[in-house]
């Protein structure tokens, strides 16, 4: 139901994160005491019970499949990208969601190489900033669930992802454990309210018969972002080391942080 769509995606959110807080502490000790083929192992056993949580997913009771017309993959993709871009809340948001994805997923490949290039920790480090980073995702997610649609505000997601960008750029710098850790949980935390609070914003926004075709066109979108992303940290880190193609980055996102958070003034963008 609308009224707790907002919560259902935070809960669902906090699941997620919570996995991506659990799973690197687990990897990174079992790694240490066995093997990484035991990681591994483990991981592909963990399938099992995705598919049988698939197998038991049910259609709501009552629910009434919409009549769509049989249409081709790509008229729906187009349809999606004329959806947003006319749409003075979605594209704005589409615009900050791909330039954050690209750098905080691009780094978060980068991860072991910070561990090792700027920490010199390895594994330890790896699994410590990929678990903070998690944690402070997970109490956003639990945050949102408990603020529902309330909680997902314009205003709020531009200042977190703001701030998700900062913690990013003073992280790259950071060579102590402790203070990487605390840093990792607030990038963490503000990459996760800007990410949900973006997914309530649209779901809630788009008509219920577009719905699908938008939050596709936006994940394939992001999924490209992020590998673009990825590629570039990573291609110019041989040459540059991390530090400055991350900044780079960093800069660009600010950049277009600020283009939004002028622009949410002369437009129909709100704190609301």
């Amino acid at each position: 139901d609308r009224s707790v769509l907002s919560s259902a995606i935070a809960v669902s959110s906090a699941y997620t994160q919570f996995a991506m807080f659990a799973g690197p502490a687990i990897g990174g000790w079992i790694i240490a005491h066995y093997s990484l083929t035991t990681a591994f192992v483990v991981n592909a056993l963990g399938y099992v019970v995705f598919i049988g949580a698939f197998l038991c997913l049910r259609t709501p009771p009552g629910y009434q499949k919409p009549e769509i017309p049989p249409r081709s993959v790509m008229a729906d993709i187009l349809d999606g990208f004329a959806y947003i871009r006319n749409n003075a809340v979605i594209s704005p948001l589409l615009w900050l969601v791909l330039v954050s994805d690209a750098l905080a997923m691009g780094f978060y490949h980068m991860v072991p190489a910070y561990s090792e290039l700027v920490l010199g920790l390895g594994i330890l480090g790896v699994s410590t900033i990929l678990a903070c980073r998690g944690l402070g995702a997970t109490l956003a997610a639990l945050g949102l669930a408990h603020g529902g649609a309330q909680a997902a505000r314009i205003e709020r997601v531009l200042w977190a992802s703001l701030i998700a960008m900062l913690a990013l750029a003073v992280l790259v710098y950071t060579s102590n454990l402790y203070i990487a850790a605390a840093i990792a949980c607030l990038m963490g935390f503000a990459g996760e309210t800007r990410s949900t609070g973006t997914m309530t914003i649209i779901q809630l926004s788009v008509d219920e018969n577009q719905r699908g075709r938008v939050m596709g066109t936006m994940f394939m979108l992001s999924q490209l972002a992020t590998g673009i992303g990825a590629y570039l940290i990573g291609a110019f880190a041989v040459s540059y080391g991390l530090q400055i193609p991350t900044m780079i980055g960093v800069v660009i996102g600010v950049a277009v942080w600020l283009a939004i958070y002028l622009q949410r003034s002369r437009s129909t963008i709100t704190g609301g």
